[in-house]
C-alpha cells in the first residue's frame, strides 16, 4: 500500500459525531379519495352490481377523526347499501405497488368506518394482498371499527421486494340487516420509515472479485432492536480490512478504488478495530447501540451515516489498496 494512501486514510478517520436528522416515512402510495376512485377497480364477486362508490364531505365524522374530504364507500349514492345474497364486494387497486427490499416496517394504513350489521360474524370486512402477476389472493388483516373512525395498519413485511395489488374485501354473508352505510374506507398509504439502507457510488475490481466488493447488512436498521449487522462482500481472501463511515457521500479516487465517505463538517470515523476477510471474501462487524464504538459518535434514531469498508489486496493494483462500495444507512427507534 501507497503511503500516502495511508496517510490520506489516516487523515479522514477522525472521531467525531453527526446530529440528528429530522425521521420522516417513505410513501411508496397514497389515495386520500379527494376526487374519485379512479386509481381503483370496484367489482362483486356474486349477483347484482358492485356498489363501491365515491362521496365527497358527506362522511360520517367524529370529532377526534374528522372527514372533511371525500371517501371510497360501499352504498348507493343516498349512503344506504342493500345487500342481495352473496352478493360480495370488492375495491381493488389497479396498479402494483412496488415495496423495497430493504423497506423498513412496510404497511398498509387506512381510516375505516364500519356502519355495518356486525364485524365478524354477521359481515366480514377483509384486506387481501397479491403479488403482481399472481392470481392468487392472501387474507392479510380484517379491519372493522364499528360506526366510528379508526385509523388500521397491516404489516407488509412479508412482500418486500416485491409489486402488490391491495384489495378491500366486503362480505355481508346474507340479505338482513343491510340498510346502512356499509364499509368506508379513507386516506390508504403504503409507508415506511426511513429506516432502511441503500447501496450508492462505485467499486472496482480487487483480486477477489472481478466486478468489486459490495457493502451490505443484516439485522434491523432499528436502534432499539439492537441488530444491526454492518457487511462487506466479495473481498480479496483473507486480507486486512477495516469499516469506517462519515456524514456525506462523495465519489474520490483512493487507492485502486473510490472513496464514497465523506468527512463533512465533523469528520470520518473508523468501526473497531482492523478486521479480515475470510477465505471467501466476506467481513461482518455487529453493532451495538448500547455501548457505541466511538465515544462522541452514538448513531442515534433519525440520522443518516455512509458506510465503507477499506482493505488490503497486494495483487490487486499498484496502491496494494481498495475499498467496497458505500452503504447509506437511516436509523429509526
Amino acid at each position: 500500500m501507497c503511503r500516502s494512501t495511508l496517510a490520506t486514510l489516516a487523515l479522514l478517520l477522525a472521531t467525531s459525531a453527526v446530529p440528528p436528522c429530522a425521521l420522516a416515512q417513505t410513501i411508496y402510495f397514497e389515495d386520500t379519495f379527494d376526487s374519485d376512485l379512479d386509481r381503483w377497480t370496484a367489482g362483486a364477486e356474486g349477483s347484482g352490481p358492485s356498489a363501491w362508490g365515491w362521496g365527497a364531505a358527506d362522511e360520517p365524522g367524529s370529532p377526534g377523526l374528522p372527514s372533511p374530504g371525500g371517501a371510497a364507500r360501499m352504498g348507493d349514492p343516498d349512503c344506504t347499501f342493500t345487500s342481495v345474497f352473496g352478493n360480495v364486494q370488492t375495491l381493488e387497486l389497479t396498479d402494483a405497488v412496488y415495496i423495497p427490499l430493504h423497506a423498513d416496517g412496510p404497511e398498509l394504513s387506512f381510516r375505516s368506518y364500519a356502519h355495518t350489521e356486525a364485524c365478524f360474524h354477521w359481515d366480514f370486512h377483509e384486506v387481501h394482498v397479491r403479488r403482481a402477476g399472481e392470481a392468487t389472493w392472501s387474507w392479510v388483516g380484517s379491519p372493522c371499527g364499528q360506526q366510528s373512525w379508526n385509523v388500521r395498519t397491516i404489516d407488509l413485511s412479508a412482500y418486500r421486494g416485491d409489486a402488490i395489488h391491495v384489495r378491500f374485501h366486503f362480505d355481508p354473508i346474507d340479505p338482513a340487516g343491510n340498510e346502512t352505510l356499509g364499509w368506508i374506507i379513507d386516506d390508504v398509504r403504503i409507508t415506511a420509515e426511513q429506516c432502511y439502507a441503500v447501496n450508492y457510488c462505485t467499486a472496482s475490481p480487487n483480486s477477489g472479485s472481478a466486478t468489486g466488493a459490495r457493502m451490505g447488512y443484516s439485522g434491523s436498521g432499528r436502534v432499539h432492536l439492537n441488530s444491526f449487522v454492518l457487511e462487506a462482500f466479495d473481498g480479496p481472501p483473507n486480507e486486512f480490512a477495516l469499516f469506517f463511515c462519515g456524514p456525506d457521500r462523495v465519489q474520490t479516487p483512493l487507492g485502486d478504488g473510490t472513496l464514497c465517505v465523506g468527512p463533512g463538517a465533523t469528520g470520518i470515523m473508523r468501526l473497531g478495530p482492523i478486521g479480515r476477510f475470510d477465505p471467501l471474501g466476506r467481513l461482518s462487524f455487529p453493532f451495538d447501540f448500547t455501548s457505541p464504538q466511538v465515544a462522541a459518535g452514538e448513531f442515534l434514531a433519525g440520522t443518516n451515516w455512509q458506510f465503507q469498508c477499506w482493505f488490503r489486496d497486494g495483487a490487486g493494483g499498484p496502491a496494494g489498496s481498495n475499498l467496497t462500495d458505500g452503504l447509506s444507512v437511516t436509523f429509526c427507534p
